[in-house]
């Protein structure tokens, strides 16, 4: 049988659990105690569409985050502690529709935040602190 979602609602956890099926579409790590997702984390689920990652603790999002997974298509990161997004987190993710960043304190985003993200249609940053945006952030919505 395989399994095509996995919850890990409400578990404690303190980082992203590596013994996840490869062939797995949707990840639900919300409501753990996650303070970083470092880069590669996901490295081992191509197949993933969606992952849920909000009410965690997570303060940083390293660059390459979310390398290696081409098929993503929602990300959920609300209700955390993100203070910066390395440029280049979210590259290379084409199918990634729906991004949700609302509610942290996300006070800076560089040029290139959002680079390559053709696909992206909706974008939720309400309910952070942004002072800055650089010229050419959001340089991927199409016209």
């Amino acid at each position: 049988m395989e399994v095509m979602e996995v919850d890990c609602k409400h578990l404690s956890l303190t980082s992203v659990p590596q013994n996840i099926g490869q062939n797995v579409k949707h990840l639900d790590l919300s409501n753990n105690t996650i303070v970083k997702i470092e880069d590669g984390s996901f490295a081992n689920l191509p197949n993933l569409r969606g992952l849920y990652l909000s009410n965690n603790a997570i303060v940083k999002i390293e660059n390459g985050s979310f390398a290696n997974l081409p098929n993503l298509q929602y990300l959920y990161l609300s209700h955390n502690a993100i203070v910066k997004i390395e440029n280049g987190s979210f590259a290379n993710l084409p199918y990634l529709f729906q991004v949700n960043l609302g509610n942290n304190i996300i006070s800076t985003f560089e040029q290139g935040t959002f680079r390559n993200l053709s696909g992206l249609k909706e974008l939720n940053l309400g309910n952070n602190r942004i002072s800055t945006i650089e010229q050419g952030s959001f340089r991927i919505f199409p016209a």
